[in-house]
């Protein structure tokens, strides 16, 4: 019996260290994580957040590092890639590379890749600033053309075109072209997939060409990655106010008549396609027929309510409520 007795005390002895070990690990295991990574960075004297990286980058450009500014940059897009300031500064010290290649040139000027470098990146630099001059000064359509040009000059520099596509993207928007803007948005996304601007434009452009699921769902995406931005949230309330209204019946589309329509237009009309679709007259397909007869009938009852064009306007009668309003305009 005793040697039993000291079995079992030997086995808890044993299961008390094992699970001790395990609390152990646990424990250093979460120190690593809190405080020995941000420690190793600081001693590596590197910021941990976008806002001290970018902030390093700047005191860097101020002293002319350019290259450590850029890193800094990159690093802080890839902390936050909302970070809009850092893309611009990262763009602007590509520009201040072509000094460097013109030193170059000085020494060597007839050293072949640098003069190619220098002139492909002047031109580029300089196609993409006329590209947003214009865009400035509202002559859209030739800044459409200058980014286009921008882009088809070096197609592999993704880390500077997504500038490019992003700038165009927004001025496609402000033109009302939006199956192009859609594709440059999506251009920008695919090189960057984070970019919060290029996101929300797509969404706008999306709006534009009536694609309001698609619209709803990036701009509910760019709300969730930004949700204090309020016109990132008024965006979305238009884009799901669109899609709820696109999923009513339009009236004015059934009848095949404009939003201005008189009311001698709509009573031709009405009796033009209740004709057309009258089930007697299509023995062939009088399912169809029948279906769309009582949906051209249900748009004429529902404007012989009230006053068509006030009806269409969104009055509640419009949506398929009970209300018997009295008219002294009717359809026939």
């Amino acid at each position: 019996m005793e040697i039993l007795m000291k079995l079992w005390g030997l086995d808890l002895v044993a299961l008390r260290g094992f699970v001790f070990s395990i609390f152990i690990l646990n424990f250093v295991f979460s120190c690593q994580i809190l405080f020995l990574q941000p420690l190793v960075a600081a001693l590596d004297g590197q910021p941990s957040d976008a806002a001290a990286l970018f902030e390093r980058a700047s005191q860097s450009i101020k002293v002319k590092k350019y290259s450590e500014a850029l890193d800094d940059l990159n690093a802080a897009i890839e902390t936050d890639p909302g970070l809009s300031e850092a893309y611009w500064h990262r763009a602007s010290i590509l520009r201040q590379f072509c000094r460097h290649y013109q030193k170059g040139l000085r020494l060597d000027p007839e050293h072949g890749e640098l003069k190619k470098a220098y002139f492909g990146l002047k031109n580029l630099l300089k196609k993409t600033k006329s590209a947003e001059d214009n865009a400035s000064k509202g002559k859209l359509r030739l800044a459409v053309e200058e980014y286009k040009t921008a882009l088809a000059l070096d197609p592999d520099h993704t880390t500077y075109n997504v500038h490019l596509h992003l700038g165009l993207c927004k001025v496609l928007v402000k033109l009302g072209r939006g199956k192009e803007a859609v594709t440059s948005c999506s251009g920008a996304l695919e090189i960057d997939e984070e970019l919060l601007e290029a996101l929300v434009q797509r969404g706008e452009a999306k709006l534009l060409v009536e694609d309001w699921e698609g619209a709803v769902a990036d701009l509910k995406s760019a709300a969730e990655k930004s949700p204090q931005d309020m016109n990132i949230r008024e965006a979305l309330m238009r884009a799901e106010r669109s899609l709820k209204l696109s999923q009513r019946k339009d009236y004015y589309k059934i009848l095949g008549i404009s939003k201005t329509a008189s009311m001698s237009e709509i009573k031709r009309a009405y009796k033009k396609l209740a004709l057309q679709w009258h089930p007697d007259k299509n023995a062939d397909n009088r399912a169809e027929a029948e279906a769309k007869f009582q949906e051209i009938a249900a748009a004429y009852e529902v404007g012989s309510l009230v006053t068509f064009p006030l009806l269409l306007s969104h009055s509640p009668c419009f949506f398929g409520s009970t209300c018997r309003q009295s008219s002294s305009l009717a359809f026939l």
